[in-house]
C-alpha cells in the first residue's frame, strides 16, 4: 500500500497495489487495520523509542487525478488527527474471517 499525498490538503488516499516501496501496514489484536509509527514529533526532541499504532482512517469525498470519489481515507499526523475534508466520517477498518 502506498499514500497518494496531495500537499494542499492532510488526508491521503491509500493505494492498495503491489509496490516495495510502499507503507506496510497490519492487522492488530482486535483486528483493526493500522499503521505503526516510531515517531512523535510532537515533544521536542521527537520521540522514537516507542512503536504506535494509529488508526487514522476515514471514508471522505475525494478527488484523484481530476475525478471525485468516496472512498478510504488516511489523516497525516499522529494518533487521533482531524481531516480538514468536512465529509470525511470515522472509520474502523476490520479483517473479518468467513466461517
Amino acid at each position: 500500500m502506498t499514500f497518494y499525498i496531495d500537499p494542499s490538503t492532510n488526508v491521503a488516499l491509500p493505494l492498495f497495489q503491489p509496490t516495495d516501496q510502499g507503507q506496510q501496514v497490519a492487522f492488530d489484536s482486535k483486528n483493526q487495520l493500522v499503521v505503526f509509527s516510531y515517531l512523535d514529533d510532537s515533544k521536542s526532541p521527537a520521540v522514537t523509542d516507542k512503536v504506535r499504532a494509529i488508526r487514522n482512517w476515514y471514508v471522505c469525498k475525494t478527488n484523484y487525478l481530476g475525478y471525485d470519489y468516496q472512498t478510504l481515507a488516511w489523516t497525516l499526523g499522529g494518533p487521533g488527527a482531524k481531516p480538514q475534508n468536512p465529509t470525511c466520517i470515522k472509520v474502523d477498518v476490520l479483517r473479518k474471517f468467513k466461517k
